[in-house]
């Protein structure tokens, strides 16, 4: 189960600070429909029923509806709280018309035989295709952070349009203005902030089927850039500083 180390340092924490105020940050509710799953949900609800200072955010209605069925208090919806950031301006020339931004990690479903269909079915209709990928296979300290993101806007800026099945992926092209194509994946974690911006023309969630990439790709190098507004969100990014301040 991926993440579970995770999930048992927070267990950890909400059981071993009973009396403090706990926030936890917006998040997807995932467990598989397995005898492990099940069992292993089971105990983390358990767990965070006993704390009564317990903040829980939801960043999708379906983990939403999920902890909401199980636990009735201080429990709120929100975006993912990279939207937080509002816009980022970055103006850079367009070196290739196609970014692949593709998952390796175990949250990733399409293998290296679909991964290179992608590729050829978008060769069909633009040549200059380049990948990147949200994870370093190195370490960043906490003085390098920002410069390294700042490298990962850069370089989706320099693209006319974003391919990813990564959650960041999808979310850093839509506050550069960078159209993008959200491929599918095995979790509703993806299509559940796609569901937030949804109505955004340079946005498009499909599913595993790439035949559909040509149509969508010419479509989109013909959009006009859209800014990103996060101010429509507000009132969910204010809830979380209202509760940490009170």
């Amino acid at each position: 189960m991926e993440y579970f180390r995770e999930e048992l340092i927070r267990r950890k924490i909400i059981k071993y600070f009973p009396q403090n105020k706990i926030v936890i940050f917006p998040q997807t509710v995932y467990f598989p429909d397995t005898r492990f799953g099940r069992k292993e949900f089971k105990n983390t609800i358990q767990i965070f029923q006993t704390h009564k200072r317990l903040y829980l955010f939801l960043r999708d209605k379906k983990s939403y509806q999920i902890i909401e069925s199980k636990i009735n208090r201080h429990v709120y919806l929100c975006p993912d709280i990279v939207w937080s950031l509002g816009e980022v301006k970055i103006e850079k020339e367009k070196t290739c018309d196609v970014l692949i931004c593709m998952r390796n990690d175990v949250e990733g479903i399409y293998t290296k035989k679909e991964k290179e269909e992608l590729e050829s079915v978008v060769n069909m209709v633009c040549k200059n295709i380049e990948k990147e990928d949200t994870i370093k296979p190195y370490y960043i300290g906490p003085e390098n952070r920002k410069e390294e993101l700042v490298k990962i806007w850069n370089k989706i800026s320099s693209a006319r349009i974003v391919i990813t099945d990564r959650l960041h992926g999808m979310i850093f092209s839509v506050i550069t203005g960078v159209p993008c194509i959200v491929l599918s994946t095995y979790n509703h974690k993806l299509e559940g902030q796609y569901e937030w911006i949804k109505d955004k023309e340079y946005v498009a969630y499909i599913s595993t089927d790439v035949q559909e990439l040509p149509n969508i790709i010419k479509k989109m190098f013909l959009l006009e850039k859209e800014d990103y507004k996060k101010n429509i969100w507000d009132n969910y990014f204010i809830k979380i500083e209202e509760v940490i301040r009170s």
